[in-house]
């Protein structure tokens, strides 16, 4: 018998009962196929119980010195010392996933089925909350255009609650989706607008020298690109009246009219009658054979 720390180490550990199934199997079966084996495992017992050792404070050498010479041995060769890997990252890993029946383990599984399935719907609702917002921005940025013909009139019904009336030759440009703060028309020609209130999405119609920025009102606005002149008549509510070019704006109210010319500043706010700029909207024109013909329900979300 060679001097072999191993084998040291696993006859002690079966002797006080740390042993595994696997190692107790292997000693008792070394022991059956000898009564010298027997002697031996009892000489260490004994030896260990006279100098009361824990198996984790010996001194090797000593302690196999001290067991060859009573058990009688002859020593030979030593064997280089083997070094023996921490068995943590082994022992996590088994009770991680070993089969021990032990209540922590359960509950340990259930929390990481748990979380796999909590951080599986997370990323499954971030994954198509992104894919939602991509496809916003993209209706954000692909516009619709409509427009009427001479003689021809009609009218958008927009789902925010928005109505756009169009008179004759207008065009009228907007995105597939509103951005959510804010909610834009491009405008050249003339339209009356029936905005719905939103006072977190203001509703902006820009024309090629204006803008025109409401929260919910009732509108005129004339602004044909080859006329260089853009006019606001309110009917109901308030609208606040710019130019692209110029930092100032003029505030109407219901029944006030201000025009701008090539793109200067907005004339001052003047009280007029409203039926006599708005009366395109109800009259018959004999050369409009479409007139009011044209029903658009546009869905701009």
């Amino acid at each position: 018998m060679s001097k072999n720390p191993n084998i040291l180490r696993l006859f002690i550990r079966y002797l006080v009962g740390e042993s595994s199934e696997k190692e107790k199997r292997q000693i008792e079966h070394w022991l059956k196929n000898d009564k010298k084996n027997i002697q031996l495992m009892q000489t260490l017992e004994e030896l260990l119980h006279e100098s009361r050792l824990h198996p984790t404070f010996w001194d090797e050498d000593e302690l196999w010195n001290k067991f060859a010479s009573k058990a009688g041995i002859a020593l030979t060769q030593a064997e280089p010392p083997v070094k023996v890997k921490p068995s943590f990252k082994v022992d996590i890993l088994q009770w991680f996933f070993g089969i021990n029946h032990m209540p922590s383990q359960y509950f340990f599984r259930l929390a990481l089925v748990a979380l796999l399935m909590i951080g599986g719907t997370m990323g499954m609702a971030m994954y198509f909350k992104m894919l939602q917002e991509k496809r916003e921005l993209a209706y954000q940025t692909t516009y619709q255009e409509y427009f009427t013909q001479k003689g021809e009139r009609s009218t958008l019904h927009l789902c925010d609650g928005t109505s756009i009336h169009l008179n004759s030759a207008t065009k009228i440009r907007f995105p597939m989706a509103f951005a959510k703060d804010k909610r834009e028309i491009f405008l050249d020609g003339e339209a009356f607008f029936e905005v719905a209130h939103n006072e977190t999405s203001p509703f902006i119609v820009h024309t090629a020298d204006a803008n025109i920025r409401v929260l919910g009102t009732i509108f005129n606005v004339t602004s044909y690109s080859e006329d260089n002149k853009t006019q606001v008549v309110v009917s109901e509510g308030q609208v606040a009246f710019g130019g692209v070019k110029q930092p100032n704006e003029v505030l109407l109210h219901r029944n006030q009219l201000s025009h701008m010319v090539n793109g200067g500043s907005p004339s001052s706010a003047e009280v007029v009658r409203t039926e006599k700029y708005l009366a395109w909207k109800s009259s018959n024109n004999s050369h409009a054979s479409l007139m009011w013909s044209l029903k658009f329900l546009i869905q701009v979300c």
